[in-house]
C-alpha cells in the first residue's frame, strides 16, 4: 500500500512493481499529478522516491 506524499491520499493498487537490486519496488500514480516510488527492503518501508508535473528527475 502507498501514500502519497504531497496530499497523502492512500492507494492499494500499484501501477508497477519490480526488483532493483535488493529492493522491491512499487511505481504509483497519484490524482494530484505526482508520481511516487515505495522502496522495500525484506517487506519493510525503506524510502520513497516522488515526481511532480514540475520538477524534473526523482526526489527523496
Amino acid at each position: 500500500m502507498g501514500k502519497c506524499p504531497d496530499c497523502m491520499k492512500e492507494y492499494r493498487e500499484h501501477k508497477k512493481k519490480w526488483k532493483y537490486g535488493k529492493f522491491d519496488v512499487e511505481a504509483y500514480t497519484c490524482e494530484c499529478g505526482t508520481n511516487f516510488r515505495d522502496y522495500s527492503l525484506e517487506g519493510k518501508h525503506n524510502f520513497t522516491l516522488k515526481k511532480n508535473k514540475n520538477t524534473k528527475g526523482w526526489r527523496k
